[in-house]
């Protein structure tokens, strides 16, 4: 593990440990995924007062592609999904002070799954090949869809595009 990745480690394990009340939090993976666009994700395993953790870090960076694009929307939305039938990640932490990772940040819980880049050719293949085959994946996209369009707008009223719910 780099230098700096380590430092980062160090000051997420202290900053966790505080947020969760536990001293003896311990980090048994911690890893950079990618380098996005408008985010630089980590994947970490910890143990929080004992029990197993499987976590996924986004970093909000000082100038991402993605205009508007904040970690703090993104976390209100997460909240906004839970105890829908949206299947979105358990968000349990939102931080602004960029002193810890280098900038704004979430901890969401990791799911199962697979994160497909329109702009990789091989994802591209492979979505392809689940649609010419008529897989079970793109009617579960729609599913989805269907399901972000059944939560309660109200609870979307942070967003300044929301419509009103009355």
């Amino acid at each position: 593990m780099s230098r700096t990745l380590q430092e980062k480690q160090d000051r997420l394990r202290v900053y966790l440990a505080g947020r969760w009340s536990d001293p003896g939090l311990v980090v048994r993976e911690f890893r950079e995924l990618s380098d996005g666009w408008s985010r630089v994700t980590y994947s970490l395993t910890v143990a929080r007062h004992g029990q197993p953790s499987e976590l996924i870090i986004q970093v909000e960076r000082e100038s991402g592609v993605v205009i508007g694009s904040s970690v703090a929307r993104d976390f209100s939305i997460l909240r906004a999904m839970e105890d829908t039938p949206v299947p979105s990640p358990v968000p349990h932490l939102q931080e602004s002070d960029p002193a810890i990772l280098g900038g704004p940040f979430i901890v969401v819980e990791r799911r199962e799954g697979t994160c497909f880049d329109m702009f990789n050719r091989k994802d591209r293949e492979v979505l392809a090949a689940h649609w010419d085959r008529q897989s079970a994946l793109p009617s579960s996209v729609l599913d989805v869809i269907v399901d972000v369009h059944g939560v309660p707008v109200d609870r979307l009223a942070f967003l300044p595009s929301a419509p009103s719910a009355s």
